[in-house]
């Protein structure tokens, strides 16, 4: 017994429909829909396809289980290959069952994930079949080679068509991994990486406050940030369960979030350092937007008068509250360029106004 890769709709697929022949080969047996089917008696062939619907129902209950959904047993194939060679010793003619339980044993083996296995199957089956035929002297032989070669065309079509599924699959995987990949790079540079730049600036303030004698100003400074820090671990937490598929909650907590309409208008030019730092802003204020104010529309404006830049967000949400003070990341961003924040009050909706120098 050993894991393999495929997947459980797929493995619980494949059993279904091994039932499902079982069943009809059965029924059309015990009703004797093959009234020239077997030539070596219906006791033989009868037998074979009631343990074959035993063998084939048992495993499809055992696979029902999600726990041994992704467990296969390297047994599996070679049975259904044994019921089919057994079945070709029991019936000989044009309706036998053979074909059909061959057919299956071929294509269960190339979509389980195991494409190679399916030729080997077919090779095993179409030597039995042509020499049960060539010592068979009442057989038909070109008829029974002629169908002996169609079935080999068949399996390699198939094992053909299986093996470049699986590499289409494969090359997917990869594709969505580097995709991941990327996501995540992107997010830690945007993301935890600039929020820890901008820790590190609001830490060298403090120091500096501090050393100037400045201490409960620092004190005031460090909670706010200690606030902010708290803020951050939750969403990092909540990030982190989601990837592990623990939080099945979106990616936002306001209802309706996606549905905010935002407009970009950025025209401006300075240094690498203060166009960055814009970005970055304009950045975080979306995300707030999305999570906080369930806005309908914002818009990030950033013009270039002269010697200054000015940035202006503004939304149409539920706005900041009497005591809130701005969005921590984007005031430490200011601070650290030497520009001035100011947290406009207007009827519906949050407003920031930034002056920065342009550099």
């Amino acid at each position: 017994m050993r894991t393999n890769h495929v997947p459980e709709s797929m493995s619980l697929e494949i059993a279904r429909c091994r039932v499902l022949l079982s069943a009809v080969a059965l029924g059309l047996l015990l009703f004797h829909a093959w009234p020239h089917v077997v030539t070596r008696g219906v006791d033989g062939a009868l037998t074979i396809v009631v343990a074959h619907f035993v063998f084939a129902l048992a495993y499809f209950l055992i696979v029902s289980d999600p726990r041994m959904r992704s467990v296969s047993w390297i047994a599996v194939p070679w049975l259904d290959t044994a019921f089919a060679v057994a079945l070709a010793c029991a019936t000989a003619g044009t309706r036998s069952p053979f074909f059909a339980f061959t057919a299956f044993a071929i294509i269960a083996a190339a979509f389980a994930a195991h494409p190679r296995r399916a030729l080997q199957v077919a090779f095993v089956c179409v030597a039995f079949y042509v020499g049960l035929v060539l010592l068979d002297q009442r057989a038909k032989t070109d008829l029974a080679v002629m169908r002996a070669v169609y079935l080999a065309i068949l399996s390699y079509l198939v094992t053909r068509l299986a093996l470049r599924r699986s590499r289409l699959e494969a090359d997917l995987r990869s594709l969505e991994r580097a995709t991941q990949r990327e996501h995540f790079a992107r997010e830690i540079h945007d993301g935890c990486a600039q929020l820890l730049a901008a820790l590190d600036v609001q830490l060298e303030k403090n120091r500096t406050l501090i050393r100037g004698g400045r201490g409960a100003e620092a004190l005031t400074d460090l909670a706010r940030l200690r606030d902010t820090v708290q803020r951050e671990q939750q969403d990092l937490r909540a990030f982190a369960r989601r990837l592990a598929d623990n939080d099945p909650s979106p990616t936002s907590s306001v209802p309706g979030a996606c549905a905010t309409r935002f407009r970009l208008d950025l025209q401006c030019d300075g240094s690498a350092d203060v166009v960055g730092h814009i970005l970055a802003m304009a950045r975080e204020a979306l995300h707030n937007v999305e999570r906080h104010a369930h806005a309908a529309s914002a818009t990030v404006r950033a013009r270039a008068n002269g010697t200054e830049i000015s940035v202006d967000i503004q939304d149409d949400g539920v706005g900041f509250a009497a005591d809130t003070r701005p969005p921590w990341t984007i005031a430490s961003r200011v601070a650290q360029l030497g520009g001035l924040l100011r947290v406009r009050r207007v009827i519906s909706g949050a407003h920031l106004s930034i002056v920065l120098p342009k550099v």
